[in-house]
């Protein structure tokens, strides 16, 4: 994901309180020594309600796409927190 989506996402997770950091150079599964900007979390499935609870933080005036890439995101384990990426 890139930086912008990632700092979005940090911070409507900080809004409820919950944990979040953003990890600048992962490389996941499949990604073949590539990196990109990912978030750690302790529970994917708060920030999946937050994504889907805050449609407008991701659409424009026009309802355009903000961040086209919010539905592509993947994650996977770091520990006992998930990584998405």
């Amino acid at each position: 994901m890139d930086l912008k989506l990632a700092k979005t996402l940090q911070g409507l997770m900080e809004d409820t309180g919950e944990y979040a950091e953003i990890f600048y150079d992962y490389s996941g599964r499949c990604m073949y020594g590539k990196s990109t900007t990912g978030l750690i979390v302790k529970h994917i499935e708060l920030l999946i309600a937050v994504i889907i609870e805050s449609p407008d933080r991701f659409v424009d005036d026009d309802s355009d796409p903000v961040f086209p890439d919010v539905g592509k995101i993947r994650f996977d384990n770091v520990g006992a927190e998930k990584i998405v990426y």
